[in-house]
């Protein structure tokens, strides 16, 4: 495991999806200190928290931490290549089951 895959694949995995530490850190009920530590390498995360990046960018926690170069399980679904697609999702994981109702109804309004 190579700190350097670490910090290089969590940075990239933000970029590709266009947010902030901020979004990350919130989703991942983590710092955005820790997570700016992570990613500068000054820090490795915790298997505990590595699982919940690994959940939250849609790859697997070896992909992550640089054991294996394929980001996901071939069962597995890949995230949406479309990064507006891939904000929104990031997003809808933080709302809770109202919020989320709302913005359906909203989705279908814009649709007609």
């Amino acid at each position: 495991m190579s700190e350097n895959i670490i910090t290089t694949r969590l940075r990239q995995l933000r970029d590709r999806i266009g947010v902030n530490q901020d979004v990350v850190a919130e989703a991942c009920d983590i710092s955005r200190v820790a997570l700016t530590r992570y990613e500068n390498g000054q820090r490795v995360p915790r298997a505990q928290i590595a699982a919940r990046l690994a959940d939250y960018y849609g790859v697997t926690v070896d992909y992550l931490l640089g054991r294996d170069d394929t980001p996901t399980q071939p069962q597995e679904k890949a995230p949406a290549d479309d990064p507006l697609t891939e904000q929104i999702m990031a997003k809808a994981k933080n709302m809770n089951e109202e919020e989320l109702r709302q913005l359906l109804r909203i989705m279908d309004a814009l649709k007609t």
